[in-house]
């Protein structure tokens, strides 16, 4: 998993565990794999922080590439080769 926070000041990557130091209105881009332990166990923190449905989402075992305007974010769902 990889996180990184765009302020004013440029983008920077983070540690997962500093995003909760981020500031209110900073944009957090969270890439992760929604099949690996260490992303669902992170995901299993954020009720109350992400919406229910990108949780759904973010951990289904089938999906399709998506685009969704959830609250004051984006959910986006992209496909890479799968892994055997």
């Amino acid at each position: 998993m990889r996180a990184f926070i765009r302020t004013t000041a440029g983008v920077t990557e983070c540690a997962i565990a500093a995003l909760d130091q981020a500031a209110q209105d900073a944009f957090i881009w969270v890439h992760l794999d929604g099949r690996e332990a260490d992303a669902i166990a992170w995901l299993a923190t954020q009720h109350g922080r992400v919406p229910e449905f990108a949780l759904s989402a973010l951990t289904a075992l089938e999906t399709r590439p998506r685009c969704d305007e959830i609250e004051n974010g984006v959910l986006l769902n992209l496909r890479g080769l799968g892994k055997t």
